[in-house]
């Protein structure tokens, strides 16, 4: 599905899913860890796949607030998936960064 750019790592599928679940592919994610705003959380180990987990919440290029999954692996950010910021996430998001709430 094309080439990742630099430091990045998904399975397709999951980026096709996201793409015909939101309209947007794995590939324009990027962009979040771009976002002079975006911030992220350590999850923690996940027992089950046995490595360190984080979420960036960002911006897409286009404004949308998403949060996204995503593990260091390799010396690459694999992306393991994303979904829209809930309105409270976005609200905390907007507010620690000083941007009005559209």
């Amino acid at each position: 599905m094309g080439t990742r750019p630099p430091g990045f790592d998904w399975d397709d599928a999951a980026s096709k899913r996201c793409e015909d679940e939101y309209g947007f592919s794995f590939f324009d994610l990027v962009w979040v860890f771009q976002d002079e705003y975006y911030d992220h959380l350590d999850l923690g180990e996940r027992e089950r796949e046995g490595e360190m987990r984080g979420v960036a919440i960002g911006r897409m290029r286009w404004g949308l607030i998403v949060a996204v999954v995503y593990t260091m692996r390799d010396g690459l950010r694999r992306l393991i998936w994303v979904r829209p910021a809930r309105r409270g996430e976005r609200k905390e998001f907007n507010e620690h960064n000083g941007l009005s709430d559209e």
